[in-house]
């Protein structure tokens, strides 16, 4: 199996690998800036080149979010309605994490031998900070998403809230809207570009450009915009 790398506008460098068992030309991100690109022993150049010029508007809309800023000790995260210090203390679970405090205001609690980079701990770290975001959501989230549907003129079924950290809003054909409780983390104008998204859903179920015209709307001429800020956004917990 032979590799090497080309590079693609908008994509960067990618790994090719020449595989003898693909029949087809495939992609996959493997990481941030990290894209593996599988095509067949004896695909050409024009081939390959054909393959990208399909492959790549998928691929630069599901390209990996930067990496979070580590949850490290003096962190401090704080957005609307919700205020996270970050502190090394021995009173978490040895090599562990904890949480302390109110809903509104917590303290997470890093053991001094734990690694805040570690995939264990960011997985704790996430697990914590995402239920309290839970706890937080419905006081916070809703109220706004309620009021940003008044302003617009139009109304779900009904709101609920999850806790997807990649899916960061749904809208189902029964016209309920979902919120997942990670946009507890994100400032106060991409949490309205999420609501503002699905709110669009309502009318239009697919991504088409009725559907974009109207959000765009919705959003006050600045879809475009907001979407850029949100895939550049460092979230502040591991996702």
């Amino acid at each position: 199996m032979k590799s090497e790398y080309i590079e693609w506008p908008g994509l960067g460098r990618a790994l090719l690998v020449r595989n003898p068992r693909a029949r087809r030309i495939s992609a996959r991100w493997l990481a941030p800036g990290e894209l593996r690109l599988c095509v067949p022993v004896r695909a050409t150049v024009a081939q390959i080149a054909a393959a990208m010029e399909q492959l790549a508007p998928r691929l630069l809309s599901r390209a990996p979010q930067p990496a979070a800023t580590p949850c490290r000790p003096g962190t401090v995260i704080e957005t609307t309605g919700l205020k996270i210090t970050v502190e090394s203390s021995p009173q978490a679970p040895p090599g562990g994490v904890a949480l302390r405090g109110t809903i509104a205001q917590a303290t997470l609690l890093i053991h001094p031998d734990a690694d805040a980079a570690s995939i264990a701990v960011a997985r704790g770290i996430t697990r914590l900070l995402m239920r309290l975001a839970a706890h937080r959501a419905p006081d916070v989230l809703l109220p706004m998403a309620r009021a940003t549907a008044e302003r617009l003129g139009v109304q779900p079924r009904r709101w609920a809230i999850g806790r997807g950290l990649r899916t960061l809003g749904t809208c189902s054909p029964s016209g309920t809207v979902t919120l997942s409780a990670a946009l507890m983390f994100l400032p106060d104008e991409l949490r309205e570009y999420i609501v503002c998204h699905e709110l669009a859903h309502l009318t239009h179920m697919d991504h088409s450009a009725r559907f974009h015209a109207l959000c765009d709307r919705y959003c006050g001429g600045r879809e475009a915009a907001l979407s850029a800020a949100l895939k550049a956004y460092r979230w502040p917990i591991p996702r």
